[in-house]
């Protein structure tokens, strides 16, 4: 009879523990990467101060008990914003307004229970409140059609601007508007629609033309900058109240995209090219580094939001597929999301249309249909280039999450109750490189995952 010295046999077995403590989001762009920390890719989770859990989410905004929906045949959703007028006492109210992305106008009457059709305004028209002369609220629309004003007093009326652009703003009672070719106007004080150039009136400006289009205009710091494709302007004012300096001020990046430029507290956000940037003023500051982020080129028009410290854009990658981006502005950490339309502030609120229902954006709130929270890590080799054996996989955190770990040639799927705090899951799984799939469930968190392998010259 052979007799086998079964622990003779483990002499050159090691067994190694890798606990994780942190989750990160990375992409093949980070190299400094630290120990004890599990970099991947995800969508629609976030990580917050390591604990990978919930993105945000949405909630279908009600009107007396029911879902309001909105559907166009002939666009999509692109913003929403307020059609203002006054009830029975005086008070100023706003109506719920939507542009869509060929210009339309909507009225949502009885809190969205029903549309109006007003008319089309043109293509990439944008809508900003702005005061007229008798100190009412009114909407400003711009776009290549011109200007016009909105409100529930006047009706729709427009300007003698023919040759305008989608870009522009309210700024200490003018309308700032930019035209073709590469010239700024502005419009009377408090007269939305008077851009005569006259001591009384409005004027214009010329604008540098080796910048490319202007795709924003934003106040910012009491002052207006000017975002063309390729550079970033001041305007401050020389003498008069309609006399104006241009001054550049320092961008090198790529191109900027129109409809991704937001301002909030000491900050302007937006997307290029390139990636995302913040400008403070008087530099631009590359952010959301541990992602890799590659818009398709070419001039696309993104749609954007700044709420509750986040900055949200939509926009088409490089493979011309949709995508949200997700960046906290303290920390400037982003995430992947899912991608609505309609994406705006309107009423204190952060708002989309998903599944043809009007919804709001928060930390807390289901996904679309079809979307899903996941963590993907992958190439995770525990620091040995050998054969190793994934024996089990301990998992701190709470709810319930799908977790799948694959060698490269199968993979093995567990359902993980974290309700006590902490889960064992027995693996069993060799190979060289092993992905980790972490999939939350409502309202799940994930605050560190333990990895026990061993690796060996035997192991084959």
């Amino acid at each position: 009879m052979l007799w086998i010295d079964k622990n003779a046999l483990r002499l050159n077995i090691k067994k190694n523990t890798t606990a994780f403590n942190a989750f990160a989001f990375a992409d093949a762009s980070v190299v400094d990467k630290k120990q004890n920390v599990l970099y991947g890719v995800g969508e629609n989770c976030e990580i917050l101060d390591g604990t990978l859990g919930e993105g945000v989410g949405i909630t279908p905004l009600m009107s007396e008990g029911n879902k309001v929906y909105f559907s166009s045949s002939t666009s999509k959703a692109r913003s929403f914003f307020p059609f203002w007028g006054k009830d029975e006492d005086g008070n100023v109210i706003s109506t719920m307004s939507v542009l869509t992305e060929h210009g339309g106008i909507w009225v949502g009457h009885e809190n969205g229970a029903y549309w109006e059709y007003i008319r089309s305004f043109g293509a990439k028209t944008i809508a900003f409140t702005a005061v007229d002369g008798d100190g009412e609220l009114t909407t400003a629309l711009v776009g290549y059609s011109g200007v016009a004003t909105y409100d529930a007093r006047k009706g729709f009326q427009t300007s003698s601007i023919k040759d305008g652009l989608p870009v522009g703003c309210y700024f200490l009672g003018r309308v700032f508007c930019a035209a073709t070719p590469c010239t700024l106007l502005f419009s009377a004080p408090f007269a939305p629609l008077n851009f005569t150039d006259d001591v009384d009136g409005g004027g214009k400006v010329k604008l540098p033309t080796d910048k490319g289009e202007i795709v924003a205009l934003i106040p910012f710091k009491n002052k207006v900058y000017i975002f063309f494709e390729r550079g970033i302007s001041l305007l401050t004012p020389a003498g008069s109240a309609r006399e104006f300096i241009v001054k550049e001020v320092g961008y090198y990046g790529t191109r900027i995209l129109q409809g991704s430029v937001g301002a909030q507290g000491n900050g302007v956000w937006f997307l290029a090219e390139d990636g995302a940037y913040r400008f403070d003023g008087a530099k631009c500051l590359r952010v959301c580094k541990n992602l890799q982020i590659a818009p398709k080129r070419g001039g696309q028009v993104c749609n954007h939001a700044i709420f509750l410290g986040k900055y949200f854009v939509t926009y088409q990658d490089e493979n011309g597929e949709k995508r949200g981006l997700v960046i906290d502005v303290e920390s400037g950490e982003g995430y992947y999301a899912f991608a609505p339309e309609g994406l705006s502030v309107y009423n204190g609120d952060m708002m989309c249309v998903c599944d043809y229902i009007v919804q709001t954006i928060g930390v807390n709130g289901a996904l679309p249909v079809g979307e899903k929270r996941v963590f993907e890590a992958s190439g995770i080799d525990f620091g040995n280039l050998g054969l190793k054996s994934l024996q089990t996989l301990v998992l701190h955190g709470a709810g319930v999450v799908n977790v799948s770990v694959g060698n490269g040639k199968k993979s093995k799927s567990f359902v993980v109750d974290l309700t006590k705090g902490v889960e064992t899951v027995r693996v069993f799984l060799r190979g060289r490189k092993f992905s980790l799939k972490i999939e939350l469930q409502s309202g799940a968190k994930v605050t560190a995952v333990t990895a026990y392998h061993e690796s060996a010259a035997t192991l084959k």
